[in-house]
């Protein structure tokens, strides 16, 4: 039997509690909130911990879980155990069409991630959507990601802009190339290294007054280098760093990609 993780907004629980209950009565493992989070849990190491243990990520897509935050979070957080393990395991489920999607574009468009959304939408065919989401688990298969390019940074601290860049993104900001924000990290995936150049570096964007402490956090897993530099939005601030499992070369202290 599998063990499911469910992520989802409380204002969609009509719909995705009978979804739980038919899964426990294939006599699946459910972790849904409300049933494995008490008073007191420390909460976002408890959710992580589900979600490196689940076998199947059930997200459920609504106008409701896209303005939901921990959605957002619980998202790359289980995509970036997918990139670890090398396997997929996220289901997205569809209750309405949210005017925005949690999922980046590289999600949807780079073929390593071609998901197949199960449809909770109309009532008349929820049973029916039912018994396909339960065959896809019995069946238990999943996508391999092999040689995928991702990189994920333990930088515990939230609504981090953080970029990598290099010489051929003019060492600077790409939207394709800002990391998004996990539970108590953030992961980049889907680029190619030829489109940051040979050599490359991460900045952080924070406001100007938090730039102290945003760069002794950095620090402690990272190599701050000097005091960073203004940013072209007014009152923020870049807090530049390499990665001490790469090569650091030049003066400037940049980065340079091994095989």
């Amino acid at each position: 039997m599998a063990r499911i993780f469910i992520s989802y907004s409380h204002k969609d629980s009509t719909v995705v509690m009978p979804v739980v209950d038919a899964l426990e009565q294939e006599g699946h493992q459910v972790d849904i909130d409300k049933e494995f989070l008490e008073a007191g849990d420390r909460l976002v190491p408890e959710i992580e911990k589900r979600i490196h243990q689940s076998d199947f990520v059930l997200v459920f897509l609504s106008r409701s879980s896209a303005k939901r935050k921990w959605v957002g979070k619980e998202v790359f957080e289980a995509l970036k155990t997918e990139l670890q393990e090398g396997k997929a395991k996220i289901i997205p489920c569809i209750i309405n069409r949210p005017s925005s999607s949690i999922f980046p574009d590289a999600f949807t468009k780079h073929p390593a991630y071609e998901r197949l959304y199960l449809d909770f939408s109309d009532p008349s065919e929820y049973d029916d959507a039912i018994k396909t989401l339960l065959e896809r688990i019995r069946k238990n298969k999943s996508t391999g990601f092999d040689g995928e390019e991702y990189m994920i940074l333990d930088i515990d601290y939230p609504k981090l802009e953080i970029y990598l860049t290099g010489p051929n993104l003019s060492w600077e900001k790409n939207s394709r190339f800002m990391y998004a924000e996990a539970l108590r990290s953030y992961v980049l995936f889907g680029f190619k290294r030829d489109n940051v150049g040979i050599y490359f570096k991460h900045f952080a964007v924070c406001k100007e007054k938090e730039a102290e402490k945003i760069r002794d956090i950095i620090s402690s897993h990272y190599e701050v280098t000097g005091v960073g530099s203004r940013d072209n939005l007014p009152g923020k601030w870049r807090i530049w760093f390499c990665l001490r499992d790469y090569p650091i070369v030049s003066a400037a202290k940049n980065n340079k990609w091994t095989n």
